[in-house]
């Protein structure tokens, strides 16, 4: 009995193999994965398009684009900062490590989801959590490594110190001033005309000095400053300034007791 096939010559390899009819009719120009593999890392292709509006390097359990990356260089086996191995509980994949380009293998290294968190921090990156959900304007003044969650509006005239968390649906409108390591809550909002509207002629500025905590749910009347280290219980409505290092809650809020003391 013949067989119905040929033999042809590898592209990679250049070694002859046989190839049957029916996979000879699809086109067939490789003997193994591995040739065929060593062809796409070669080849000077697109496989993600540069800046990507659907993958920023946020989500490491992105599908699509660590498809291809599999498909490319392989599953990824080992973290390369802390050493875990993939496993059912720990993930490990592909992660962007800060190259300009989003296009070239060579800027994907392996890491698990913690640390690739803490990689961010490291490069002095902002981690936005959906930055489609929330609205930044390009023209604000945010320092680094602020963790910065969706449903978030901040206006063009702010500025943003370093090492910030700020929770889902915060308010930040013109003329807020935020000094670093601050922590605000959810829902906070801050407002800048006390007889609104204006238009911008009695915008009053707000200062939040460093290591402020701000509660959730807490609203900060305009011209207000609060001090270092300073810290706003949930709900509050804070209408005069407060002073540095003093715990204050309540409508409006008042004075509680000394950071030192709680």
């Amino acid at each position: 009995m013949t067989r119905k096939g040929k033999n042809i010559i590898c592209l990679t390899c250049k070694n002859e193999f046989y190839v049957p009819l029916n996979r000879l009719k699809r086109g067939v120009k490789y003997c193994s994965q591995k040739c065929y593999l060593s062809v796409l890392k070669t080849r000077n292709k697109s496989f993600v398009r540069e800046k990507s509006p659907t993958w920023k390097g946020e989500d490491i359990s992105y599908t699509g684009i660590h498809m291809r990356l599999r498909r490319y260089l392989g599953p990824a086996k080992k973290c390369v900062f802390c050493g875990v191995m993939k496993n059912k509980t720990k993930n490990v994949d592909w992660a962007h490590n800060g190259g300009e380009s989003f296009k070239e293998l060579e800027n994907y290294i392996q890491m698990c989801k913690s640390c690739h968190k803490r990689y961010d921090l490291i490069l002095g990156r902002n981690n936005v959590y959906h930055p489609e959900l929330s609205n930044i304007n390009p023209k604000s003044i945010i320092g680094k490594c602020n963790i910065i969650h969706s449903h978030v509006v901040v206006y063009d005239d702010v500025e943003i110190g370093d090492n910030c968390k700020i929770q889902s649906g915060v308010f930040i409108p013109n003329g807020i001033e935020i000094g670093d390591n601050v922590f605000i809550g959810p829902n906070v909002t801050f407002t800048n005309d006390k007889y609104p509207p204006s238009n911008g002629k009695r915008w009053e500025k707000t200062i939040v000095e460093e290591g402020v905590s701000i509660g959730a749910g807490s609203v900060i009347l305009p011209g207000i400053r609060i001090g270092r280290g300073a810290m706003i219980g949930a709900g509050s409505v804070v209408t005069k300034d407060v002073p540095e290092g003093e715990s204050w809650f309540g409508n409006p809020a008042r004075f509680h007791k000394k950071i030192t003391e709680l």
